[in-house]
């Protein structure tokens, strides 16, 4: 046993130096893990292979009343971004749009459970936590034909500040119309 005014022996594999060494790379991982906790969101889409984007120059809102799902903040922070969005992409609103975006939402209430323990004695807990989905729809004006749809879900949406909100409706708009207009062979 060690005396109090004994001093505390260094272990070789705990120098300040190495220690130190590393700070940077332990501080990136901890960022990039916060990160990437923090975006609990997951995009997804589809579309008409058929159907010619490239002659799409202007859009409109459906009316705000054909929103499903959707109270009338989350419907004004939508439009905001979607025409944010379609901006820097060149197209521009209309009267006579060439297309229409439509736009819904859900929300649910996922459970999880998580067992643990041994075969003689097991835990269960119980987890609920809210999953809210945004779905946006690019259909053509003339008739109203779907031609691209997009869905974007993102977990913990209660209990959100309206700054909150609109920083997650932005992000969630801003990836979903990375795929518009998609790609065509």
């Amino acid at each position: 046993m060690r005396s109090p005014k004994e001093p505390i022996r260094s272990f070789p594999y705990l120098q300040l130096g190495r220690l130190l060494g590393l700070l940077p790379c332990l501080l990136l991982g901890l960022l990039l893990g916060l990160l990437g906790a923090c975006s609990g969101l997951d995009t997804n889409h589809d579309y008409d292979p058929e159907f010619d984007f490239d002659r799409l120059r202007t859009y409109s809102f459906r009316a705000p009343r054909e929103a499903e799902g959707m109270d009338h903040f989350l419907v004004q922070r939508v439009e905001k971004a979607v025409h944010t969005e379609l901006l820097t992409k060149g197209y521009r609103e209309s009267r006579t749009p060439d297309f229409l975006v439509t736009m819904s939402s859900a929300r649910e209430t996922r459970v999880a459970l998580h067992e643990s323990g041994s075969w003689r004695y097991r835990h269960v807990d119980v987890h609920t936590y809210e999953e809210g989905s945004l779905y946006l729809n690019v259909v053509r004006a003339e008739d109203r034909v779907p031609v691209w749809t997009g869905v974007a879900k993102a977990v913990g949406t209660s209990g959100m500040t309206m700054q909150e909100k609109t920083d997650l409706v932005n992000e969630a708009v801003h990836e979903l119309l990375l795929s518009f207009p998609p790609e065509q062979p």
